[in-house]
C-alpha cells in the first residue's frame, strides 16, 4: 500500500460526530510489530478475501517436467502410430477374408461364417495386443523409479542441509526434478531471500575525509561479490582448458601468497585494539559494551573501524599524533564538523529506544547487582540539570527500533561514536554526548515519505548556540537539489561539493545506501511562519491537505549547508554473491522482483554484482504519464539494439530529438548521476543549462571519467563544472553504452509495458541481452506476469524463488517454485516445489 487517505467520524460526549483524518502513517500493515504499548485501538481496514495477498493468488496448477510433456507427446504420436497400423492390418486382413479367405476358409481352417465387419474387429483388437509394445509404458515406471531415486538423494544432501534452522532441503514435488539443469532464468525476491534485511553503518564522509574501515573477513558484500565473480572466471578457464592451465608464467592456487590464520586473528586484533584506544582517549563507552558476548552486538560496534574519527574528534588529544586532515581545512572545524554530523544523527529521526519487558529486570537484577540510585528515568533527565545527570540505566546496552532498519543504523552509529539518542519526552530530546546530558527542544518534525525521500527537524540548540536549526536527511537525489548555490569563486565550497558527489557516487557503486545530511540556521519569524503553515496543513481535512503539507515544507527546505554524507550496507545472505556468480556462469539470467523502491533495488543490485559500475544501468520510472513511459521505453530499445551493432553510440550519429534528449536524462543510470553533478555545481551560472547542452556537457564529463580517474583529471573537472567550458577534446571517445546492459523497472511501468502487446514482446526480445534486470515496486500479480512472459515468449524453464506469501503467484507460475523456510511464515513454503533455509543453496540444484 502506497497510499491511503480517510475520514473517520467518531460520536463524541455530546451526541455529535466529530471527523478526523488519516493517512497511510495511521495503518498498521500485516506482520507490523507495536512497540512500547500496552494496547491500540483500530478499525479493520481490509482482511480475508479482501486483502491483497488473497486477491494476486491464483489457483494452484499442475507442474510437469519438459521431458514429462515430451513423453506425453511421444506415446500420444505413438498411440495414433499403432492405432493406425492396427487399421491397416485390420483392412488388409478384411479384404483378404473377404476374396479369398471365406470361400475357402474351411481348407485354413477360418470360420467363414462371421461377417466382415466381425472379422474386422477382431483382426483389429488383435493386432492392438501384437504390437502394443510400441508405447513404452515400462518407461514410465523407470523415469519414476530415477526421479525418486534423485528426491533421495536431494532430501539426504548434507550440502543442502542448514544448520542453524534444522532444514533439510524438501522437494515436495518430483515430477519436476530433471528441469533443475535446464533452467534459463530464475527470478528471485530481495528481502529476506537475497538480504538478511539487516543494516549496518558502514562509512561516512564529513567535509570531504572518508572514514571507514573493516575487520578482515568483514568486507563489504560487493568486493566478496567481485572476488567470487573472478574465482568463478577463473575456474571456469581452468575446467575448460586443463593442459594448459598451469603455464609456466602463472601461479598455481595453492602457491598464491595467503594470510594464515594467526596473521589474520593477529590484524583483527591489532585493528580493534587500536579502534579502542582511540574512542577511550574521547569518551568511555556507557551504553554499549566494547567486548560484546554475541554475535549481533559484535557487528553493530565493530563494523565501522576507523580510529581516524575520534582522533579528529580532539585534534588535541594524545592518540592524534598522524595528520589525518588535509591542509586546506582547520582541525578545529574539522572536530566541530564531526559534531555537528553526530548530534544530527541522534536528533534528527524518530527510533524508539527499546524498553527492557516486565519480566527482563527481574532476571537482570539476578545477574547484575545494580544500585537502585543508578536507575535513573527520562522524566529525571528532563527535570535535573543539564550537566552532571546519570544517564538511564548505564550499566545495560541500549537499542533502538524504527520504522526503517536504515535509521536505527545511524542512530545506533552515532551511540558507537558517543552521541547516544536517550529517548523524548514531549517535546524534548535527550541525548549523551560523550558522557554529557544535552537537551534539544524539538519545534516541529516534518517526517519522511516516498515522495518526499527526505526528513526535516526543527530544534532549538542549547547553549552556547542558542539557535533554531532545521536538520534534514535524505536521498541525495532530492538534498543536493535544496543545497545554497554555490559560488564559483569559493574554491572551497566547491572543492567540498564535488568530493561529497564523488564520495556518494563511490558508495552506490560499492552497493551501498547513501544518504545526505543537510543543515540550516533559521530566524524566529521563519519559525513562525512555518508553524502556522503547517498548523493549516493538520487542520484541512479536504483534498488540498497533502499539498498544504508540501508548500510548508518547501517554505522551510531550502538553501542547505552540506554537513556530510553516510553509507548503510543491507547484508546479503551468506555467499550469495558467489551463488548468483556460479548461476550467471552457468549462462542463467537472474533476475530480482521486489517491492522495495527503485534506490534500494540498484544497491543491492551492485553489492550482489548484479550490477557492475561498467554496464549501462537503464531505468525506467512509471512518474510520468503513460505515453512518455512508453517512449522511454522505446529510445531505450533503440539504444541498446545498437549496441548489438556497436561498441557505443555518439549522440551525434544518433541525432537525438529533443523530446528523446530530455528523456536520456531520466533513463540512463550514469548520465542522471553526471548531470546532476553539471547541475548543482554550475546551478550559479546565468543562463540556466538546457536539456540539450546539459545532455552534451554530462556525456563529456563522463567520457573523460571513463578515460581516466586520476586527480589531474578531476581537477580539470571541477574547472569545467564551477567555471566555464564543456568543450570537447579531439579523438574523444564519447560512447555511452557499454557492451553490457542492465534494465531497472519499477511497478507502474511495468504495468503499462505488460498492458502493450508490443511492448510486451519487444521486452522479451530484449531480456536475453539484458546481464540482469530488476524490477522495483512489483505486485504479487506482477510478479507472476513477468514470470509468465518469460516462460511463454521465450520458451525456456524458468526457476522462482520466495519467502514470503506475496512470493507465492510468482512460484506458482514457474516451472520449478523454491521457497525459503522461515522468516515470514509457511505460505511460500506450501505452494513451492522445494524449500530450503538459505538461497545460496540453491546453485546445488
Amino acid at each position: 500500500m502506497s497510499s491511503f487517505d480517510c475520514k473517520i467520524s467518531a460520536l463524541d460526549s455530546s451526541s455529535e460526530y466529530t471527523s478526523y483524518p488519516g493517512n497511510i502513517k495511521n495503518i498498521l500493515l500485516r506482520d507490523m510489530l507495536v512497540r512500547n504499548t500496552d494496547w491500540v485501538i483500530g478499525l479493520v481496514l481490509y482482511t480475508g478475501i479482501q486483502t491483497k495477498v488473497v486477491m494476486n493468488t491464483g489457483s494452484p496448477k499442475f507442474k510437469r517436467s519438459k521431458i514429462e510433456v515430451l513423453m506425453n507427446k511421444m506415446i500420444i504420436v505413438n498411440f495414433f502410430i499403432l492405432i493406425i497400423v492396427a487399421i491397416v492390418l485390420a483392412t488388409v486382413a478384411t479384404v483378404m477374408y473377404r476374396n479369398d479367405d471365406k470361400v475357402i476358409g474351411h481348407l485354413l481352417y477360418l470360420n467363414g461364417s462371421k461377417s466382415n465387419s466381425s472379422y474386422f474387429f477382431t483382426i483389429f483388437i488383435s493386432s492392438l495386443y501384437m504390437i502394443q509394445y510400441i508405447i513404452p509404458i515400462s518407461l514410465y515406471i523407470s523415469i519414476e523409479l530415477i526421479k525418486l531415486g534423485q528426491v533421495f538423494f536431494i532430501l539426504n544432501d548434507n550440502q543442502m542441509y542448514y544448520d542453524k534452522k534444522d532444514l533439510p532441503c524438501v522437494p515436495k514435488n518430483w515430477s519436476i526434478s530433471d528441469d533443475l539443469g535446464q533452467v534459463e532464468y530464475v527470478f528471485s525476491d530481495k528481502t529476506g531471500t537475497l538480504t538478511n534485511n539487516v543494516m549496518t553503518f558502514r562509512k561516512c564522509s564529513i567535509n570531504g575525509i572518508v572514514y571507514g574501515k573493516h575487520l578482515p573477513g568483514d568486507e563489504l558484500d560487493v568486493d566478496k561479490g567481485k572476488a567470487a565473480t573472478s574465482n568463478v572466471k577463473e575456474n571456469q578457464r581452468l575446467f575448460s582448458n586443463p593442459r594448459n592451465s598451469m603455464e609456466p608464467n602463472e601461479v598455481s592456487f595453492d602457491s598464491r601468497p595467503s594470510i594464515s590464520t594467526t596473521n589474520h586473528d593477529q590484524i583483527r586484533h591489532n585493528m580493534i585494539s587500536d579502534y579502542n584506544d582511540a574512542l577511550l582517549s574521547v569518551f568511555t563507552p556507557k551504553y554499549f559494551n566494547l567486548n560484546p558476548a554475541d554475535q549481533e552486538a559484535l557487528q553493530n560496534v565493530y563494523s565501522f573501524v576507523d580510529p581516524k574519527i575520534f582522533r579528529d574528534m580532539d585534534p588535541s588529544g594524545k592518540t592524534n599524533s598522524e595528520p589525518t586532515i588535509p591542509s586546506h581545512i582547520s582541525p578545529q572545524a574539522q572536530s566541530e564538523m564531526i559534531d555537528l554530523f553526530l548530534t544530527q544523527l541522534a536528533v534528527n529521526n524518530t527510533v524508539l529506544v527499546n524498553q527492557p519487558k516486565p519480566g527482563s529486570t527481574k532476571e537482570l537484577s539476578k545477574k547484575r547487582t545494580l544500585s537502585q540510585s543508578s536507575r535513573i528515568t527520562l522524566d529525571n533527565l528532563l527535570s535535573g540539570p543539564r550537566k552532571d545527570t546519570p544517564a538511564i540505566s548505564s550499566n545495560e546496552p541500549i537499542t533502538f527500533s524504527g520504522e526503517s532498519p536504515d535509521e536505527s543504523a545511524l542512530v545506533m552509529a552515532a551511540r558507537n561514536f558517543g552521541y547516544t539518542f536517550l529517548g523524548k519526552k514531549d517535546n524534548t530530546t535527550v541525548i549523551d554526548v560523550k558522557g554529557q546530558t544535552i537537551k534539544y527542544e524539538i519545534v516541529s518534525t516534518i517526517e519522511f515519505d516516498s515522495t518526499r525521500k527526505r526528513m526535516s527537524t526543527i530544534v532549538r540548540r542549547p547553549a552556547p548556540y542558542n539557535d533554531i536549526v532545521v536538520f534534514c536527511k535524505g536521498a541525495d537525489s532530492v538534498i543536493l537539489d535544496l543545497l545554497s548555490p554555490v559560488d564559483p569563486s569559493d574554491h572551497q565550497t566547491s572543492y567540498l561539493r564535488e568530493k561529497a558527489f564523488k564520495d556518494l557516487d563511490d558508495f552506490a557503486n560499492s552497493g551501498l545506501r547513501t544518504l545526505v545530511l543537510a543543515y540550516r540556521v533559521i530566524s524566529e519569524s521563519e519559525l513562525e511562519k512555518f508553524l502556522r503553515l503547517n498548523h493549516t496543513a493538520q487542520t484541512c481535512v479536504d483534498d488540498t491537505r497533502e499539498q498544504k503539507f508540501e508548500e510548508a515544507a518547501a517554505f522551510i527546505e531550502h538553501d542547505f549547508e552540506l554537513t556530510g554524507c553516510t553509507a548503510i550496507e543491507d547484508k546479503l545472505q551468506e555467499n550469495v554473491a558467489e551463488c548468483i556468480a556460479s548461476l550467471r556462469s552457468a549462462g542463467i539470467h537472474v533476475w530480482v522482483l521486489t517491492g522495495d523502491k527503485m534506490e534500494t533495488a540498484i544497491n543491492i543490485g551492485f553489492a550482489s554484482n548484479l550490477i557492475t559500475k561498467d554496464m549501462e544501468l537503464w531505468t525506467l520510472s512509471g512518474k510520468k504519464s503513460q505515453q512518455e513511459v512508453l517512449d522511454q521505453f522505446w529510445l531505450i530499445s533503440k539504444l541498446v539494439r545498437q549496441t548489438l551493432e556497436s561498441t557505443g553510440y555518439d549522440t551525434d550519429l544518433l541525432s537525438l530529438r529533443h523530446k528523446e534528449t530530455k528523456s536520456l536524462l531520466n533513463i540512463s543510470h550514469s548520465m542522471k548521476r553526471v548531470s546532476k553533478y553539471v547541475k548543482n555545481l554550475g546551478k550559479s551560472k546565468k543562463p540556466k543549462l538546457n536539456d540539450d547542452d546539459l545532455v552534451s556537457q554530462s556525456i563529456s564529463l563522463l567520457a573523460k571519467n571513463n578515460q581516466s580517474s586520476s586527480s589531474s583529471h578531476q581537477s580539470e573537472a571541477l574547472q569545467q563544472n564551477i567555471g566555464i567550458t564543456y568543450d570537447k577534446p579531439e579523438n574523444e571517445d564519447s560512447s555511452l553504452v557499454k557492451n553490457e546492459n542492465a534494465f531497472v523497472i519499477d511497478g507502474k511501468a511495468l504495468g503499462i509495458i505488460l498492458n502493450n502487446s508490443e511492448c510486451r514482446r519487444e521486452l522479451s526480445t530484449l531480456a536475453p541481452v539484458f546481464k540482469s534486470v530488476i524490477c522495483t515496486r512489483v505486485s504479487p500479480l506482477q510478479k507472476a506476469q513477468v514470470v509468465s512472459m518469460i516462460k511463454t515468449e521465450l520458451k525456456v524453464i524458468t526457476l522462482a524463488i520466495g519467502d514470503g506469501a506475496n512470493d507465492v503467484s510468482m512460484i506458482q507460475n514457474a516451472n520449478v517454485g523454491v521457497a525459503i523456510v522461515g522468516e515470514e511464515g509457511m505460505q511460500a513454503s506450501n505452494a513451492a516445489d522445494y524449500s530450503f533455509g538459505r538461497h545460496v543453496l540453491q546453485k546445488r540444484n
